[in-house]
């Protein structure tokens, strides 16, 4: 779960608006249940406006899989390079045929950089 849907589904709950939205089974025997943070005594946001809240909480990381972008790099290299041959077999030009192929590498190769950037800038 990204910090954001942490963040909203903690401040739902605050309010009372969600019950238990993804339906998650809340039994003591889930391992990653009994590893989180319990509530004890007052609730961090029950204070005065004169003091900050004590209180600590999980940091979540979420990356990127980059094994799985490396293996759609080379998806789109074999792609492009699948392009060229269908070209060159169809219209019996090879300049154009690789020329098509090394465009649609490089505008895919930008795409994919493109939402490898946005996902990292955190």
């Amino acid at each position: 779960m990204d910090h954001n849907s942490f963040l909203h589904y903690m401040k739902k709950h605050r309010r009372g608006e969600l019950a238990n939205p993804s339906h998650i089974n809340f039994d003591g025997d889930a391992i990653f249940l009994q590893r989180l943070p319990k509530k004890v005594g007052n609730s961090i946001f029950a204070h005065s406006q004169s003091t900050l809240p004590m209180g600590w909480g999980v940091h979540i990381i979420e990356d990127l899989h980059k094994e799985a972008m490396a293996w759609i790099l080379c998806f789109l290299i074999v792609l492009s390079f699948v392009i060229s041959i269908l070209y060159i077999h169809y219209w019996k030009t090879q300049e154009q045929g690789f020329a098509i192929g090394q465009w649609v590498l490089s505008a895919l190769a930008i795409a994919v950089s493109a939402v490898y950037f946005h996902f990292t800038e955190q």
